[in-house]
């Protein structure tokens, strides 16, 4: 599993996910788990980067039910412009049509 790319996702991990690891409530985590929103491709001659978003954890609870977690300050929302448009997106096309659960923690 990766690290934790900054303390307020370290801070979750272990007030949150550890716990629920040892307990066997979580049976599944993935940390930074990239999702392709849009592939790249071009249009008249423009190239079209593709578009991704990674949540900060991704986790199988016992029950069967995915949950996807994003952990941000207030300071970093502001700052990633783009983040609205590609957590809809994500939502869009992969919590919504699978059930997942959608967390966002803003600290």
């Amino acid at each position: 599993m990766d690290a934790p790319e900054s303390k307020l996702e370290a801070d979750f991990y272990t007030r949150e996910i550890w716990p629920g690891i040892q307990s066997g409530e979580i049976v599944e985590c993935e940390m930074h788990k990239t999702f392709q929103l849009l592939p790249p491709g071009e249009y008249c001659g423009i190239k079209l980067h593709k578009a991704e978003y990674t949540p900060d954890f991704w986790i199988r609870r016992r029950n069967g039910t995915v949950e996807v977690i994003e952990v941000k300050s207030k300071a970093v929302r502001r700052l990633q412009k783009s983040y609205v448009y590609r957590r809809r997106l994500f939502i869009e096309l992969y919590a919504r049509p699978n059930g997942w659960v959608f967390r966002e923690i803003i600290e």
